[in-house]
């Protein structure tokens, strides 16, 4: 008795033709794509039956592929592109691409001008790069128009020009896209390509900051701290740097903590200055590491330990960080001079 076919993803009926094809070797490779996830086999040391497998599902795809599947057409563009269960072959994945760019799909045109900026598999070549990233520009692609500014801003297929690699971000900031709107606002701030405007760069840094772009979200806490090109706001400060620093970001956390260190904007907390300052200082930032250090020799929020305070200012001081590395060689002159004389003593001052 015959079973009917659906889809491995959402469960829902397949008619015969291409679409079933599709999903069928969809089924199949991702059992394989489990196991590499899984660490059983990789996808350069495939065992018999895992290659048989995708061998299997190349061969589907290939069918459905040639049947007009667009989804097909892009899965083994982007086997070939990547090597995943085949031979790379950056000739094979741009001719599936261009399949699937000739049924209109913008991202297969980007793929294809990816392939051509890196060089994968055929011959570098800026130029084809470029005009590819044109071509799905034109037929509404936003992430090309970026892709595009970034040629003209390394001089990639086309001769170095700053402003026409602002002009093409700005299309990409218009359209919505947050980095985009990000990196605009970087170059009003600087002027690189434009006209120098704090207040321009503050307006696309808080439409890329309502996506939850953590990095704009620190510029913003920076510039209402300072009143650049926004009116000073304490308030509006801690705002966006509590948004950056709950997504991870690692400075705003840290600038967050020296705000209630300070009381400024908030009410003064060493406890939560110290927490905030740990989690940046375990991300790897070093200021957040000697504020932590010196919370600790202290005793600040947090249990006073000279042990501790030492561990953070060294991190500090090996990243670089001078005041961490004054802080440390204070430390460790005191503690010489105490075990030289026998003596107590409290600490010396923190930088």
């Amino acid at each position: 008795m015959g079973l009917n076919k659906v889809c491995p993803l959402c469960r829902t009926s397949l008619t015969a033709g291409p679409q079933k094809l599709f999903y069928e070797a969809l089924g199949r490779y991702m059992v394989v794509q489990r196991m590499v996830e899984q660490g059983q086999v990789s996808w350069s040391a495939l065992s018999a039956s895992a290659q048989r497998d995708v061998d299997v599902a190349v061969a589907t795809w290939r069918t459905a592929a040639d049947q007009g599947d667009e989804e097909a057409q892009m899965t083994l563009g982007s086997l070939f592109d990547e090597g995943r269960g085949v031979v790379r072959n950056g000739a094979e994945a741009i001719r599936w691409y261009t399949k699937a760019a000739n049924q209109g799909s913008t991202k297969a045109l980007v793929c294809v001008g990816d392939i051509y900026e890196a060089g994968r598999g055929v011959p570098q070549d800026g130029e084809e790069a470029i005009r590819y990233y044109k071509k799905a520009a034109g037929l509404g692609h936003t992430r090309a128009l970026v892709f595009i500014s970034h040629m003209y801003e390394k001089g990639r297929g086309v001769a170095p020009n700053i402003v026409e690699a602002a002009r093409w971000l700005k299309k990409a900031a218009e359209k919505g896209d947050a980095q985009a709107q990000l990196n605009f606002g970087i170059m009003c701030a600087s002027g690189r390509g434009v006209e120098q405007s704090t207040e321009e760069a503050a307006q696309w840094w808080h439409k890329a900051a309502r996506q939850g772009k953590a990095h704009a979200q620190f510029n913003l806490g920076v510039w209402y701290l300072n009143g650049t090109g926004v009116t000073q706001s304490d308030d509006e400060a801690v705002r966006w740097y509590m948004q950056a620093a709950g997504s991870g970001y690692a400075d705003a956390q840290c600038n967050l903590g020296k705000l209630f260190e300070a009381g400024r904007g908030v009410k003064q907390s060493y406890e939560k200055a110290a927490k905030w300052f740990r989690k940046a200082a375990d991300q790897g930032n070093g200021e957040a590491q000697n504020n932590l250090g010196k919370l600790h020799a202290e005793g600040n929020g947090v249990e006073q330990s000279v042990p501790e305070a030492l561990r953070w200012y060294k991190k500090a001081a090996d990243q670089g960080i001078p005041e961490a590395q004054m802080n440390l060689q204070r430390w460790m002159d005191h503690i010489a001079r105490s075990t030289a004389s026998n003596s107590g003593g409290g600490g010396p001052k923190n930088s």
